[in-house]
């Protein structure tokens, strides 16, 4: 499902694995200590389309790693003009297929923002998904 290029990463099988978002142009996936977000514009209608447009506040992966000897939540983001690729290999009514690849250039902490200077950047975030059933976990909430 997703694999950096440091050797860190997940499966669709990892723990706790969910879908928070799966529309035709915006993925949010969840497993255990993980988030990975991307959000292209300018996908065709028909699929397969790929996108280099990618949207700089939906794109990011959140994961737990070990620095300097403390259990730490890592936030990385690509640059402001995030560099990276979607492509939707398919979609219909009930599911969307996909991969991605995005290079992130800033790690810091997540809750302190301090940046993390153990993580050798860039980081290339790469991954695929087959048949996920479309979801908005968001829109859901506010329909409550």
């Amino acid at each position: 499902m997703l694999k950096l290029s440091n050797g860190k990463g997940f499966l669709r099988k990892t723990k706790n694995f969910k879908v928070i978002s799966a529309q035709d142009d915006n993925w949010r996936f969840e497993a255990s200590g993980w988030t990975v977000s991307m959000n292209a514009i300018k996908l065709a209608e028909s699929s397969p389309t790929t996108s280099t447009d990618l949207v700089y506040n939906n794109t990011f992966v959140f994961f737990y790693a070990n620095v300097n000897n403390e259990r730490t939540y890592i936030s990385c983001k690509p640059d402001k003009e995030p560099q990276g690729k979607i492509t939707r290999t398919s979609l219909n009514n009930k599911t969307v297929s996909g991969e991605f690849e995005l290079t992130l250039r800033l790690c810091r902490n997540f809750y302190t923002s301090e940046e993390i200077n153990s993580i050798e950047l860039p980081l290339i975030a790469k991954g695929h998904f087959k048949d996920i059933e479309l979801v908005d976990q968001f829109a859901n909430l506010l329909n409550k």
